[in-house]
């Protein structure tokens, strides 16, 4: 037989078929990373609405109680001038 001048790389397959698959591996790897980093920022958004959330209702919730405490602040002091000058 004639030998016949090749150009090119010769690859057999199963190392074909080993770096296809070690790609393939690869590729679905990074693809799932993207997904869950975007799962995360996604959850990290909602929690941080949800705590902005909380936070305001519980600035509503103190300054009533601060109304609350000023009320009673000066109630006590009305009892305390009527107090001394019943004295």
């Amino acid at each position: 037989m004639a030998q016949v001048e090749t150009k090119g790389l010769f690859l057999p397959w199963p190392l074909l078929a080993i770096i296809t698959t070690v790609a393939i591996v690869l590729i679905s790897g990074l693809v799932t990373l993207t997904v869950q980093v975007s799962n995360l920022n996604t959850t990290m958004l909602l929690r941080d609405a949800d705590s902005r959330a909380q936070i305001g209702k519980m600035q509503d919730e103190l300054s009533v109680l601060r109304v609350y405490v000023q009320n009673d602040r000066e109630r006590l002091v009305k009892i305390e001038t009527q107090i001394e000058k019943k004295r």
